[in-house]
């Protein structure tokens, strides 16, 4: 049988689209494709017993896996998002995480200036004309500060649902990005910058940067967009919440460069130890970490060897700190 003009042109493009997804260069995202890896972490419900929230510093800089190591027994998920801030919203979803008959669940916060803005923090958000040109992509694609966990949340939950059974197929057919690209012309060597886990973790590759970008970054971030107490009352609330359904609430920041950390505090006006005393009002507990025992690749955000290092550190130190039950009911025993 002879194939018309037509029937013989749809086949070559059929042919040419698979041989262009086979040959594409090697992702810069390893692991689990990334058009899944986002809209999965939006369909987890009631099945842990520690779950890590924050943003993107939370989202590169904890590793359920290693935290496991010193909490053996215990499902933990990172329920980190980039730019994401502690909207009601965002911590009513997080408790729902939780497995309810998980005895003594955690709640771990991680907790940077940016997280605690009028910005970072809102509840409702509208979906850009760039992701309305782009719908397939998760947020972390977009150039523009676009909260991850916002736009998500703002999608229909069959949506999510069909772009999870979708994803691998969007991965092979998915656009190149400007990561993909930079790999592509770098030489004959190419790898994934950065590693999507099933836990949670995002974690990265990337050689080491110097802090231009981020010191440059910083004032223009908090410019009109400053720690707010709104925010920070709005949070303590939540982890008084918390409290009552018997979930522990711990506290920390993800270690930066002591220069990030100092303009972060100048140019947002975030008080460290103000918060670590309003939490332990709350009923909360804050677990410090010195900024020089850790090392960034950006100034701001822990490497994959580093972070593994902090995860390990960070379970230590609520191991050691649950290891005298505490009176969550606030009276005495």
């Amino acid at each position: 049988m002879r194939l018309g003009r037509t029937q013989a042109t749809l086949l070559g493009a059929v042919f040419a689209v698979l041989a262009a997804g086979w040959m594409r260069p090697v992702s810069s995202v390893g692991g689990m494709p990334a058009e899944l890896f986002f809209y999965r972490k939006m369909l987890w419900h009631h099945e842990f017993d520690v779950v890590c929230a924050g943003d993107s510093r939370t989202l590169l800089g904890v590793s359920p896996a290693a935290m496991r190591t010193a909490m053996s027994q215990r499902r933990i998920a990172n329920f980190g998002f980039r730019l994401a801030g502690y909207s009601t919203r965002y911590a009513e979803r997080a408790v729902e995480l939780i497995d309810p008959a998980t005895p003594r669940p955690l709640m771990l916060l991680g907790v940077d200036p940016h997280s605690l803005t009028t910005n970072a923090a809102r509840n409702l958000d509208q979906p850009s004309t760039w992701m309305s040109l782009h719908p397939w992509r998760p947020g972390h694609f977009n150039a523009e500060l676009e909260n991850e966990f916002l736009w998500l949340a703002a999608q229909h939950p069959w949506e999510i649902r069909l772009q999870v059974q979708l994803g691998p197929l969007l991965a092979f057919f998915g656009r190149i990005t400007t990561l993909d690209f930079s790999q592509l012309i770098q030489g004959n060597t190419r790898y994934p910058v950065m590693v999507a886990h099933e836990d949670g973790w995002f974690s990265s590759r990337f050689k080491q940067q110097g802090l231009e970008r981020a010191v440059r970054f910083i004032p223009a971030m908090y410019a009109g967009n400053r720690v707010s107490p709104h925010v920070v009352a709005q949070l303590l609330k939540a982890v008084r919440r918390m409290q009552w359904r018997g979930i522990e609430v711990y506290g920390f920041r993800l270690p930066t460069d002591p220069r990030v950390t100092q303009l972060e505090n100048q140019c947002s006006g975030f008080d460290e130890a103000a918060f670590a005393r309003d939490l332990a009002a709350a009923g909360g507990k804050w677990l410090p970490f010195n900024d020089r025992d850790f090392r960034t690749f950006d100034g701001h955000h822990l490497g994959e060897d580093e972070a593994v290092r902090f995860s390990i550190a960070l379970a230590r130190k609520v191991e050691a700190s649950r290891e005298r039950p505490r009176n969550l009911s606030g009276r005495k025993p």
